[in-house]
């Protein structure tokens, strides 16, 4: 009997120790709204002689965060472009969801080409099989002017950002290597983290894009586009 009251009051306190040590472990913080935005300096809309057509930008990953990235950006080239003076059509999703009207009524066709990458080589799996340590996101962006009527590429500029170091200390756990497209859906914390880097490196970004839209160097790559229309008979 006594026996049996020693081992009652043994799992009571077994039990109390997990309630508490459960109670101890905060839920986790809902990740944070991630917007990239960019607000240009304003110029007199329509100053400059030349129509872009914006199509969206081209990217190749199944990251929510980077898809919101690429696709903000696109959008945030019609406010550029308005701003440098330029008239604008779109945007565009894609080059071939454009009319004949749309490509015969614009000079050029302004996209992106982004490319992400991540270097997961220095994260830990601990024994609980829980990720930790950095890894690191770079991207790289090639700004790309193409004749609307032909899709001939004419002007490009490549725009490189400073790669993006982020520490996570994972909640889930992990018996199998984890991508960062994982990573990101599960761990609020670190999404949060990313995220808010790249939010960052955003208006640094786009003030280069910005600044590579010069009025005038955007004419003479008009004039070639127009030779080049002019050599394509369009039936």
């Amino acid at each position: 009997m006594k026996n049996l009251r020693c081992l009652s009051i043994l799992t009571l306190m077994c039990v109390l120790l997990f309630l508490a040590g459960c109670a101890s472990i905060e839920p986790e913080p809902p990740r944070a709204i991630i917007t990239f935005d960019y607000n240009p300096r304003e110029v007199t809309p329509g100053s400059a002689d030349v129509t872009f057509a914006v199509v969206g930008a081209q990217i190749d990953t199944p990251v929510g965060l980077f898809r919101t990235f690429a696709r903000n950006m696109a959008n945030d080239f019609g406010e550029i472009l308005t701003a440098r003076g330029f008239s604008t059509k779109g945007p565009f999703q894609e080059y071939d969801l454009m009319t004949y009207s749309d490509k015969e009524g614009s000079d050029l066709v302004l996209t992106a080409e982004i490319e992400f990458t991540s270097d997961l080589t220095q994260l830990n799996y601990s024994k609980l099989y829980r990720v930790n340590g950095p890894l690191t996101v770079s991207c790289h962006i090639n700004l790309v002017a193409y004749e609307s009527l032909t899709n001939n590429r004419l002007w490009t500029k490549s725009v490189a950002i400073t790669p993006v170091r982020v520490e996570i200390a994972s909640r889930k756990t992990y018996p199998n290597r984890a991508s960062l497209h994982t990573l990101l859906v599960n761990e609020n914390q670190f999404y949060t983290a990313l995220g808010r880097a790249l939010e960052a490196q955003y208006t640094e970004i786009m003030n280069r894009i910005y600044g590579y839209l010069e009025p005038k160097e955007m004419a003479t790559v008009k004039q070639a586009a127009q030779k080049l229309r002019e050599r394509k008979v369009f039936r």
